[in-house]
């Protein structure tokens, strides 16, 4: 049964044990109607000091939500219910436009207990996640590029914001969520305010409105001259915390009156340090003028501090991909069909005297992240281009070539000859694309663009001023502006093979699996021992399902390169979707030899021992796995099946619990760890899980699970 709980204040015992019966009507300990607005049940207190509101879960049919409720002490003041409704009204003004990035407003609405006032009632959407003070507290100090990123994120949601003239004034940590998903979300509008209010109302020698978040609120906040400046003060100080994993306040010397916070960082160039200070500068005029131009700022530094994966002739970038591995629910079998296989796993344990051990409904199996890995060339444009100049591969670094492309001379002309009289000096081009490497090699996007766009405008038909244009639209992941100029290099000079292979790429990236074929073939055509283009090709098989024609292509990368691991990996993969498990082991174990450490080998390698019933073998792998990365979440999940089909529950227990403390919303575990509370007779921990399970598969359109999941609540609840 799932909790119920009273929130009248004056309830003796809110979480009444006979409160749970979902017929159960009115409290037990104090007679209040339990079903809130005639359609929520309140399952749990959250929080009893959030604002002016107590904040509870709640549950409409089977879906969460969040309940705010206003403290008794303020209903009899005007303001502070204005300022509840204001919460909602902000909220539910943003939701009627479709703003992303906050919390959707629900419902708003009085409730009376038993012999008491009305309370006001806020409903919104629950955001299933972790709050960044939480995460930082879990993960330790967040990445420079990682702050980049979140920095825009929040702006283009305070941006929405602003334009509807309201400020959110508690901008901290605390109050941005991270989706599952890893969209950040602002909660707790209950001090948002619009811009025209100047004022402060004094209730009960507090001053109500002005709430202030030690560290994080501007002095012109807490003096009650809130502007649009004061959320980007909270904001600049939210990414001191984020950046030195310490709350403002400790590294705030209040003798100098200065914020020593720099030292604490690691790696953050200081362009970064600049804007962040700039944020919180100590007087609202000498920060940004708005989000637009915070906006741009960030702009120009991800241009100047965007960090490549890695440097040189070769730099690899994956395309990922999930498969997710689900078993049928079936009825229950006969001792003579305990064996089968259904959905690639072997979910029985066999027959022990004659009959089945124990029956499973349904297991599953995250495959998780694919390693389909493509390489990208986008590397360093003094190897990328120049190995078309120079002789010899003096200047890769060690890399090993493994295009398999000839270094061919291809240096411009220095002049030529237009319309018969006239000349153009070619050299000049030459001068600004030269200028576009340098200014590429530094990270300075835009800028090399300009240089090789004035190229181009001098030579028409300067091939590599286009190419290395590409790359660097790739870089700024405007792929199509980048496959423009990778197409007009190959009209210029039809047998370009970097230019099809990295337009093959991001055609990949975009899904267009088709053209990306048709491009790694025209490659293969020119020269048929490119290798990374056999590689890149079956790639696109494999994500068109296409695994013989997948498998035919690694093999070639294979017999060009024997010590090409990827390839190896990929092609373990292809067998592995075929269901031939025992190729698919052989090919993870050459990608091992190869490479010791690569935990994604043993994981894979893992499933497929699982995918044979071979638990020992599997879970040996999930830990090796995990001795290398600890916080992957699916080969705990997966090591935990192999423990459940060994009849060891606890162990797969441990296992599901560590799986969901890295990510407590991921519901194969929810679902798995609910089959062992059900195995073990622990019936109320195994409804509790599958609801839970049933819940995030209805969030994720995953009906067939929500379906499995709601069937085994129903079983259980007539038990």
């Amino acid at each position: 049964m799932k909790p119920c709980y009273c929130i009248n204040p004056r309830c003796p015992q809110p979480d009444h044990p006979d409160n749970n019966n979902p017929t159960s009507r009115y409290c037990y300990s104090c007679g209040s109607e339990l079903l809130l607005n005639g359609k929520y049940r309140v399952s749990r207190l959250l929080s009893d000091d959030s604002g002016f509101g107590i904040v509870y879960e709640v549950f409409e049919g089977f879906e969460p939500k969040i309940l705010k409720v206003l403290q008794r002490r303020w209903n009899k003041q005007p303001k502070a219910v204005e300022l509840f409704e204001r919460e909602y009204e902000v909220l539910l003004t943003l939701t009627k436009e479709n703003i992303k990035g906050i919390p959707q407003a629900e419902d708003f609405f009085e409730y009376q207990p038993r012999d008491e006032k009305n309370l006001y009632c806020l409903v919104m959407e629950k955001v299933d996640g972790m709050d960044l003070e939480k995460w930082v507290q879990k993960n330790d100090k967040i990445s420079q590029k990682q702050a980049l990123k979140w920095l825009k994120e929040v702006t283009l949601i305070l941006q929405k914001i602003h334009e509807h003239n309201w400020f959110h004034r508690d901008i901290k940590p605390a109050n941005i969520m991270m989706r599952n998903s890893g969209e950040l979300v602002l909660i707790d509008f209950g001090t948002a305010r619009e811009e025209t209010q100047t004022y402060y109302q004094k209730m009960e020698g507090q001053q109500l409105t002005g709430i202030v978040s030690t560290g994080y609120t501007p002095n012109e906040q807490q003096n009650g001259q809130s502007v649009v400046q004061s959320d980007f003060f909270a904001l600049g100080r939210t990414f001191v915390y984020l950046l030195t994993a310490q709350h403002p306040s400790s590294l705030y010397d209040p003798y100098k009156d200065i914020l020593s916070w720099r030292q604490e960082t690691e790696n953050v160039d200081k362009p970064l340090l600049d804007f962040i200070d700039h944020l919180m500068a100590k007087f609202p005029q000498d920060r940004p003028n708005n989000t637009e131009a915070i906006l741009k700022d960030l702009d120009n530094l991800n241009q100047r501090l965007q960090t490549r994966a890695s440097k040189g002739s070769l730099v690899q970038k994956i395309l990922t991909t999930t498969q997710e591995i689900v078993t049928k629910r079936v009825a229950p079998v006969s001792a003579a069909e305990a064996t089968r296989q259904v959905g690639n796993i072997n979910l029985s344990k066999g027959v022990t005297g004659g009959s089945l051990a124990h029956h499973r409904n349904k297991l599953i199996i995250g495959a998780g992240v694919v390693l389909l890995g493509v390489v990208w060339l986008l590397g360093d444009f003094n190897f990328l281009r120049f190995a078309r100049v120079n002789s010899g591969t003096s200047e890769m670094d060690g890399v090993e070539n493994l295009s398999g492309v000839e270094e061919v001379e291809d240096s411009p002309d220095r002049a030529v000859e237009v319309d018969g009289d006239d000349s153009v000096d070619l050299g000049e081009a030459e001068d600004f694309y030269n200028q576009g490497n340098f200014l590429r090699d530094r990270q300075d996007y835009a800028q090399a663009i300009e240089q090789y766009t004035r190229a181009i405008e001098i030579n028409g038909d300067y091939v590599d001023a286009f190419y290395n244009r590409g790359l660097t639209y790739a870089d700024l992941e405007d792929y199509d502006r980048a496959i423009a100029d990778y197409t007009q290099a190959i009209e210029i000079d039809p047998e370009y093979l970097d230019a099809y292979n990295n337009r093959g790429i991001l055609y990949a990236s975009l899904e267009d699996y088709d053209r990306a074929i048709a491009d790694y073939t025209q490659v293969l055509e020119i020269n048929p021992n490119y290798v990374l283009a056999h590689n890149n090709l079956g790639v696109a098989y494999d994500r068109l399902e296409r695994f013989e024609d997948a498998i035919a292509s690694y093999t070639r990368a294979i017999e060009l390169n024997p010590e090409y691991t990827l390839a190896y990996s990929n092609r373990g993969l292809s067998y592995n979707s075929l269901g031939d498990y025992e190729s698919a082991i052989s090919n993870f174990d050459q990608a091992l030899n190869l490479e010791p450490n690569n935990d994604n080998a043993y994981y894979y390698r893992g499933n497929a021992h699982n995918n044979l019933g071979e638990y020992q073998e599997a879970i040996a792998d999930y830990t090796q796995a995990l001795e290398i990365d600890s916080n992957n979440v699916l080969a705990y999940n997966n090591r935990g099946i192999s423990y459940y089909n060994l009849n060891s529950c606890s162990e797969a227990i441990a296992d599901y619990n560590r799986a969901l403390e890295i990510n407590p919303d991921y519901p194969n575990s929810y679902y798995n760890r609910a089959l062992c509370h059900r195995d073990l007779g622990e019936n109320q921990s195994a409804l509790a899980d599958f609801g839970r399970a049933a819940l995030l598969y209805q969030q994720e359109n995953n009906n067939a699970s929500y379906q499995d999941a709601i069937a085994e609540i129903e079983k259980l609840s007539s038990n």
